[in-house]
């Protein structure tokens, strides 16, 4: 009846409403488009992001953040915490002293710059995981990244790089406001149709 139908349709907006603030705005999609967090996420790669964590919990050293950055948004893994001493000797990261022990990053990969850092209080110093090919703290005109800037962690990557090939990252380039996930659709059904 009439009533059903209005009850059943307020429901379903009520519904409609709160997934679309969920997946657009507390976990969100995003495309990768350079090899910086390589191996941990390539080229092309998607990465969900809860944008909510930091209201709760302060961000921890080794979280994955998007934060925003000079003229984009950026991908980087924490490593410096507020009042670190960061330095670097033999291709390791050293904090206060100590070497950082970093298994998500290939054994064969080492850390250099020639300078020393100090985290300000209410800061982070981020690296990328492919140091070889990462612009980072090392080498931001301003290395400390503010915490409101911070926009979200990454909670997942879902690895789509080996079905997209660099698609996602041309698309990136030419749209960034494109959405990852059409990006990703768009090209498994030309895929599929070839």
């Amino acid at each position: 009846n009439n009533r059903t139908t209005k009850k059943e349709l307020i429901e379903f907006s009520v519904w409609v409403i709160c997934v679309y603030i969920f997946v657009g705005h507390i976990v969100r999609l995003f495309t990768v488009p350079t090899g910086s967090m390589a191996p941990m996420v390539n080229v092309g790669d998607l990465i969900v992001t809860n944008t909510l964590v930091y209201m709760i919990d302060e961000p921890q050293r080794g979280d994955v953040i998007v934060f925003k950055g000079d003229d984009k948004q950026l991908l980087k893994r924490i490593i410096g915490m507020p009042n670190d001493t960061i330095s670097f000797a033999d291709g390791k990261v050293i904090i206060n002293g100590e070497v950082l022990e970093e298994d998500y990053i290939p054994k064969d990969v080492f850390t250099f710059s020639p300078k020393t850092f100090v985290v300000p209080e209410g800061h982070y110093f981020v690296l990328g995981d492919n140091r070889h090919n990462s612009r980072d703290s090392r080498y931001f005109e301003q290395p400390y990244i503010e915490s409101s800037r911070i926009i979200a962690k990454v909670n997942y990557v879902i690895t789509v790089s080996e079905y997209t090939d660099v698609f996602c990252a041309e698309q990136y380039k030419k749209n960034p406001e494109k959405s990852a996930l059409s990006s990703v659709i768009t090209t498994l059904m030309n895929r599929r149709e070839q």
